[in-house]
């Protein structure tokens, strides 16, 4: 199993981190936060999920690799793990302002994210109901119900 998400973050951990990442930007460009997600893809696309499954009539064990989606909440705690950031939020937001060079990255970042899953889900890797409620997609049914009154008058 992968180590990172193995890791169990303590509150002084997270004080730590907080600590640390409130004083300056800590991912110093767009062009950095890029390299980082590009990072993931790799470490994500290299580091399937590993499930058991038994075959054929003697039910022989095998081992086989699923993978894992492209996610902004993944990509955030592999920053977390390597230590870089705990929390995207004031980029994503653009917190007064003061990430506005990161916006066009982040939305071409999001864009990856949701074409991977999409990807994934059409074509089986990925479960298409899960992926379709994460990517905001609906099987919506329209239902009509026609009503009428009635009137009783009883004695």
């Amino acid at each position: 199993m992968d180590k990172l998400f193995e890791t169990k973050i303590s509150k002084s951990h997270y004080q730590t981190l907080y600590a640390y990442m409130s004083k300056s930007k800590y991912i110093e460009t767009p062009e950095k936060l890029l390299d980082l997600f590009n990072d993931y893809r790799k470490h994500v696309k290299a580091n399937p999920n590993i499930k058991a499954d038994w075959v054929g009539k003697d039910a022989t064990e095998v081992e086989r690799k699923l993978e894992i989606p492209l996610t902004w909440d993944g990509f955030e705690c592999y920053l977390s793990e390597k230590k870089v950031i705990n929390d995207l939020g004031d980029y994503e937001a653009n917190t007064d302002n003061a990430y506005s060079e990161y916006v066009e990255v982040i939305k071409l970042i999001k864009k990856f994210t949701g074409v991977d899953q999409f990807n994934g889900a059409a074509i089986g890797i990925f479960n298409a109901n899960l992926m379709s409620r994460k990517l905001g997609l609906a099987d919506k049914q329209e239902v009509k119900v026609d009503t009428f009154d009635i009137t009783l008058n009883l004695k």
